[in-house]
């Protein structure tokens, strides 16, 4: 059978081989949109078929779900496309469909005042949103488990009544209370912020207004309950990848060193929360008064008392304006003369009694029936578990953690589950009677929210309703909404089980699924989101719907999406770029009136003039050659400096492996012209290949499983194909080597590039081919193929590191590579492969320690005592280093 070459000037269309068998020696630009129209469908299909089939070694792979803006950003595109090539990799490697699912953020401000700016409902303009965004992502091949309807946080049946079913859980558990507190107010968005919420220099982190300071009674979630778990969840050596966040992380919730207790006001539905370092056996009887910072929000209220909670006897309230005396970060504390001569001294000056001693050899005394004679520690225990049993505190956490502020004023948000009775006070909505749904309406006046009150106040006919005890017609519904982070910190449970309306989620299926493989987000949700889901997951852990504690096993924190921005540098004015003069010189000018320019890279903004449409870059390159933009030249974690040139060498990578598949179909038909090669070279070259195969395969393999390094797997192909360019035309015509290091390379691009691989694949195993190979089932399509593995006779590296430093590589056949587990397999290995070393080895270690990266390298490091020649030798040059570093200083 003769393959038809194409001729310069065809409409490409008609040259897509797997349509019409005809392959153009060149590729173009339009031919890589046209395979992708080509492959669309049918690689949806067999995405679709291949989800029937899902037992085995199944990876969730989830990125952050996006809020329904209606428009793709730059920032979209990489993180999405990052998650789909690792469930794509994951998917080829272990023989069954990743999870991959996907839902949208949907509740929030941005909805909220884009209805009102547009007199329409936001629940419409969300829905369209989800939509046109949905569409959108459709358009960058990504193989999302998407369920009927997409996952959205505004929907009232699937999701937001689970998220009042979370909240109900939590005021079972005393976890979710309100009290009165100063708020940061949004005058802007007209909403309450939590303080994480509040930039460093006082702004919203929406809005940008000048956040102001409000007395308001609000909902909490006791945090504080879970600041020793979360701070020590992350010493779990299932987290991979959480060092940089692991830090962010333990600095956000702080060293846990004393405690919070809950003061009740007499006579009120309130209280005042004090933290504090000292014994909690003290709080029976040690405490002469508590203070309050003039700051606080209840110090000008004139409030006398509050309700010891171990005692039940009041307590005297007091204001001092000496900030210095409160501890970092709070703003009320416990007066205990026994323990400070300061207190003692406030006690004096206001005419407060001094406190009995309650310690006598060490036996605590004067603190009733259940403390007196236990020792400091079984008293410390004693108040602890009190505190806990009567839900007022007693958890260990740090002066600077607050509970979460969760009240909002604003409808567009999940409803709090609370009812108001006059007669029966503060109640959970029954279960039974969730969701709460927020009424439909088509217009939202938000006048009153200026006053921090939510606009649901307005609509009588839904806030007032029947108290569910009394049955009294007189009880009002809870009026303000969630954080909307609320609702995006346990969705990736949900996604697993997205229709039970019987129970959040399976428990069958949530054993199966979590934790979640790998998670990829911005840095920027490196405190709050992750926070509050670790928090939320291990409350859920706790009560028995989450089978584990922490939720996410890998993190991929990606970079931003940065492009060129132009400023003016004596008005600040950002330019749009045809308005600069010669935007590629080193000191570009404003046109007309050439005034110097401040030229950066910075995330991409509207506001700054330096966004690139998504689907104008589609629509230019293809969905694949977009994914390898958004992908080469620099790894996930970094940030992209966003830049067309990177096609120049993409175009080099594609057309190479385009014209490789093109000489193994064209060499069955020719040939050669030159002289044949020796015997020897011929069987140099063919190692060479196996060598480059395994070679490359190792480190793309790393790259993949590993360290997810996306931008290294298109750099170590290009090497391997600059070996299989090499190679000598008979070696490409008769060698099954070639054909199946060639189609490895395929294989191995394909997460990346799905449609270009599967046209690649498609010539490569037609008939035109004579397969001198039988690595791959040819019959199959690309996607149905095996991941490839290490030949088992390929030498593999064992390194043996002396003090950290490099000493001797040892080379093992990978079938025996394969079987190492432990240290004591490695040194055993090493020891009769290197017997001349074996002696130095056990006999001057001090200590060792092993490190496996599955097919990729083993690592022992011994720490070993140095003899005296070697401590001279580099006391020697540390000095000549000392000494060449003073002379170049001068």
């Amino acid at each position: 059978m003769r393959l038809p070459v194409s001729k310069p000037g065809f409409n490409p269309r008609r040259f897509i081989f797997s349509r019409t068998g005809i392959w153009p020696p060149r590729l173009e630009l339009q031919h890589c949109i046209e395979i992708e129209k080509h492959w669309k469908g049918i690689l949806e299909e067999e995405f679709l078929q291949s989800q029937k089939f899902k037992k085995g070694d199944k990876k969730y792979v989830l990125s952050m779900f996006p809020y329904p803006s209606g428009r793709l950003h730059m920032g979209h595109v990489r993180v999405y496309t990052i998650s789909d090539a690792i469930a794509r990799y994951y998917t080829l490697k272990n023989g069954v469909p990743s999870f991959q699912p996907m839902g949208f953020d949907a509740f929030g401000l941005p909805a909220e005042n884009a209805a009102i700016e547009r007199q329409e409902s936001p629940s419409k303009w969300t829905l369209k949103n989800i939509e046109m965004m949905r569409s959108q992502l459709n358009l960058l091949g990504l193989t999302f488990n998407w369920s009927d309807p997409p996952l959205s946080t505004c929907d009232p049946e699937n999701y937001y009544k689970w998220t009042q079913w979370i909240f109900l859980k939590m005021f079972k558990e005393g976890m979710a209370y309100k009290k009165t507190s100063c708020v940061n107010w949004d005058p802007i968005d007209c909403t309450v912020l939590a303080d994480e919420q509040v930039d460093e220099e006082g702004k919203s982190w929406r809005s940008g207004a000048i956040v102001e300071k409000k007395n308001l009674k609000q909902w909490y979630l006791q945090t504080t309950r879970y600041s020793q778990d979360l701070y020590d969840g992350l010493n779990s050596k299932e987290l991979v990848d959480w060092e940089d966040i692991k830090e962010i992380q333990r600095n956000w919730i702080g060293k846990c060193d004393g405690i919070n207790i809950s003061f009740a006001i007499e006579n009120e539905d309130d209280v005042i929360t004090v933290w504090t370092p000292d014994p909690p056996s003290y709080i029976h009887s040690g405490i002469a008064f508590i203070a309050l910072s003039q700051h606080h929000p209840l110090a000008a209220r004139g409030l006398k008392v509050l309700m010891n909670p171990i005692s039940n006897e009041q307590i005297p309230l007091i204001v001092i304006h000496n900030d210095i005396l409160f501890h970092n970060g709070t703003d009320a504390f416990m007066g205990i003369p026994e323990l400070s001569e300061e207190h003692a001294r406030i006690c004096r000056e206001n005419g407060l009694s001094l406190k009995s001693p309650i310690f006598k050899d060490s036996k605590i005394i004067n603190s009733g029936e259940q403390l007196n004679g236990l020792s400091i520690q079984e008293g410390n225990q004693k108040v602890i578990q009190m505190l806990q049993n009567i839900n007022v505190g007693g958890y260990k956490t740090s002066s600077k953690l607050k509970d979460w502020l969760i009240s909002r004023q604003r409808y567009w948000g999940t409803p709090i589950p609370i009812i108001y009775c006059k007669k029966c006070g503060t109640l959970p909505v029954p279960e039974e009677d969730l969701p709460v749904s927020l009424p439909d309406v088509e217009n939202l006046n938000l006048g009153i929210a200026k006053e921090g009150i939510s606009p649901l106040s307005k609509i009588e006919n839904w806030y007032k309703t029947t108290c569910p005890k009394c049955y009294s017609s007189d009880a009002t519904r809870e009026t303000d909404t969630m954080d909307t982070f609320v609702d995006s910190s346990w969705y990736f449970l949900r996604h697993i089980d997205p229709k039970n309306d019987s129970e959040l989620i399976d428990k069958k299926l949530s054993k199966e699924n979590m934790p979640v493989d790998v998670y990829i987000g911005g840095k920027e949700h490196a405190v709050l989101h992750l926070f509050f889901a670790r928090f939320v997951n291990r409350f859920l852990f706790d009560i028995g719907v989450s089978p584990v504690q922490e939720p996410f096993k890998q993190l991929i924190v990606q970079g931003l999406v940065k492009s060129k921005s132009y400023k003016v540098k004596s008005s600040g004015k950002y330019l749009l770029p045809q308005e600069v003069e010669d935007p590629l010189s080193t000191e570009p000018v404003k046109k007309g009136t050439l005034e110097p320019l401040e030229v950066k890279w910075e995330k991409m903004s509207k506001s700054k003039h330096n966004g690139v449409e998504p689907t104008e870059i589609i629509e230019k390159y293809g969905c694949d050659m977009t994914r390898f933009l958004i992908l080469a030249d620099v790894s996930p974690k970094s940030d992209r400096n966003w830049s067309e040139d990177s096609f120049v060498r993409i175009k080099s990578l594609t057309s190479r492996l385009w014209s490789l598949v093109y000489q193994t179909l064209r060499v069955q038909e020719v040939e050669s012209t030159k002289e044949p090669i020796s015997e020897h070279e011929y069987k140099k070259q063919l190692a060479d290949l196996v060598d480059a195969r395994n070679y490359y395969f190792r480190h793309i393999n790393f790259s993949f499983g590993t360290n997810r390094n996306l931008a290294m797997v298109i750099s170590r192909i290009h090497g391997l194909l600059n070996i299989l360019w090499n190679v000598d035309f008979e070696i490409k015509k008769n060698s099954g080597e070639f054909q199946r290091t060639l189609g490895t390379a395929i294989i191995l691009l394909s997460p990346i590039a799905p449609h270009f691989c599967s046209e690649l694949w498609f010539g490569l195993s037609s008939n035109y081919v004579k397969k001198n190979t039988d690595a791959f089932n040819w019959n199959a399509p690309l996607f149905q193929q095996k991941w490839p593995s290490i030949d088992l006779d390929y030498s593999m590296k064992i390194k043996i590191l002396k003090n950290n430093k490099p000493f001797i590589n040892v080379m093992v056949p990978y079938s025996r590579f394969q079987s190492i587990r432990t240290k004591e397999e490695a040194l055993e290995i090493c020891c009769r492969e290197e017997p001349s070393k074996k002696y130095f080895l056990l006999q001057n270690k001090e200590s060792s320690n092993f490190r496996m990266t599955k097919d990729y390298e083993a690592v022992l490091n011994f720490t070993v005592k140095l003899s005296n020649e070697e401590i001279a030798y580099l006391r020697e040059k540390k000095a000549e280093k000392k000494k060449k570093k003073h002379a170049l200083s001068k």
